[in-house]
């Protein structure tokens, strides 16, 4: 979606309706940043005696009924029509919005089902099944990028929302004939909820994750995942924009997302044979040295016109982007052993909108420092490719290096170890300032998305 469905959106929305939407606009990103709630729902409200697997099928259902809404919206009063009504501008947001949500649903119910199996996998070989699940999925990603360069030029709206809908259909069957999970828990909490009701159940379940989040080991792994995640991926788009095309590659180049998908399944292939009884520590130090010192290397030979190739920037690219997969086996890994038995869905969510919530601050916080220091690196000046652009260039490029070395900082809240992580939830005692952090940091990045995302509309 992020490849191919998203820039045409945007695209549709900037020439058709007259919108002032960028490429980093969060339009999407809502389910991203509003999956605590998502997975509230997945824990405390069962659909046909089920809470997982019923709300993977009706993620997929409602995706394929909102890319198939934006398929017939697109056909019928947007194809070919010069100046196309406004409302059917809002009805292809709001339908690709309702998409995005579906999506993360799936998201956000399958990780929580993971994750509740793996609570029952030995130390020695807990995140095994997790990582071999986020393999697949990568590989998924990797497809789906491919697919997207290969046919480029033939992608419309029109197409790619209907291949979605498609797409959604077909892994239906697959969910509902093969999907299982733990019968006796799912019938436990449809019972209770039966007893309760669903809001009673709901506001069982925020309690329930008020008390996690007062555990020192969970607000230790909320911000190490928030911070260490933001911080490590924070750069600047114009800069990564302007190195590739003076790499060779054309402008949003969809070959160079294949690069980072490939180079992260073959990141999650090593790590579920050589890093799953590796110190947490260790892994995210090393990964933080490897991110800066690729990032400034790429910078330097290319804006000094030492190498230009798209071998040099592709192999650097991949170094940068291995480590950075590792983030996501960190939320996995790390969740599985924070999560109380019935409370995987809220918390699996509540880090997924931390880390969506932090890249939505960061990009805007980027964007505003983009403008009021007049650093903005447009198209024009990068065609221009003059001394003072690649200076400005690589002085950005050496900046954002500097932030991504700050997560180092935030390693010492992670624990050393899944050992080290058990004995903190057993002995690690309570703290309501930390869940009192986490809910204060909670509603300040949603009230800077919100500001920064509606400010456009």
């Amino acid at each position: 979606m992020r490849a191919a469905y998203r820039p045409l959106l945007i695209s549709t929305m900037n020439d058709h309706f007259q919108r002032n939407y960028d490429p980093g606009t969060a339009l999407l990103d809502w389910g991203d940043m509003l999956s605590v709630f998502l997975g509230l729902f997945s824990d405390c409200v069962p659909i046909y005696g089920t809470r997982r697997k019923a709300y993977v099928a009706l993620g997929w259902i409602l995706s394929a009924l909102s890319y198939g809404s934006v398929y017939a919206i697109h056909l019928r009063e947007i194809r070919g029509v010069k100046e196309p009504d406004a409302m059917f501008g809002r009805l292809l947001e709001a339908w690709s919005i309702i998409g995005g949500f579906a999506l993360q649903l799936s998201w956000v119910a399958a990780l929580a089902l993971i994750v509740g199996f793996g609570q029952r996998e030995a130390l020695s070989e807990r995140g095994g099944l997790a990582t071999l699940f986020l393999i697949l999925w990568q590989a998924g990603a990797l497809t789906a990028h491919f697919t997207a360069a290969e046919f480029q030029s033939k992608l419309t709206l029109l197409n790619t929302s209907a291949a979605l809908a498609l797409t959604s259909l077909v892994a239906l069957p697959f969910v509902l004939c093969f999907l299982y999970e733990d019968e006796q828990e799912s019938a436990a909490t449809l019972i209770s909820t039966k007893r309760a009701g669903v809001l009673p159940a709901l506001r069982t379940g925020v309690i329930q994750l008020w008390e996690v989040c007062q555990e020192k080991v969970t607000y230790r792994v909320l911000l190490f995942l928030l911070v260490y995640g933001v911080l490590l991926n924070a750069c600047d788009p114009t800069v990564d924009k302007a190195l590739a095309r003076w790499s060779g590659f054309g402008d949003a180049d969809p070959w160079v997302l294949v690069i980072m998908s490939g180079v992260g399944v073959v990141a999650l292939i090593h790590a579920k044979w050589r890093l799953l009884s590796t110190a947490w520590r260790q892994l995210a130090f090393v990964g933080t040295g490897i991110v800066v010192v690729a990032a400034v290397v790429r910078a330097t030979v290319v804006t000094t016109d030492t190498i230009r190739a798209k071998w040099f920037f592709s192999l650097f690219t991949g170094l940068m982007m291995w480590p950075k997969t590792w983030i996501l086996l960190f939320t996995v890994l790390t969740t599985t052993e924070i999560a109380h038995v019935g409370c995987e869905g809220v918390t699996v969510g509540l880090v997924l909108s931390g880390q969506g919530l932090g890249t939505s601050g960061i990009n805007a916080v980027a964007r505003w420092i983009s403008d009021s220091t007049n650093t903005r690196i447009t198209p024009s000046l990068i065609e221009e490719d003059s001394h003072n652009i690649r200076a400005r260039v690589l002085f950005v490029a050496a900046a954002y290096a500097a932030v991504n070395f700050f997560a180092a900082v935030d390693v010492l809240w992670l624990p050393r170890s899944k050992l080290e992580a058990q004995q903190l939830r057993a002995f690690g005692g309570y703290s309501r300032k930390g869940a009192a952090l986490i809910a204060i940091l909670f509603v300040a990045l949603l009230a800077l998305a919100i500001i920064t995302n509606f400010h456009v509309v």
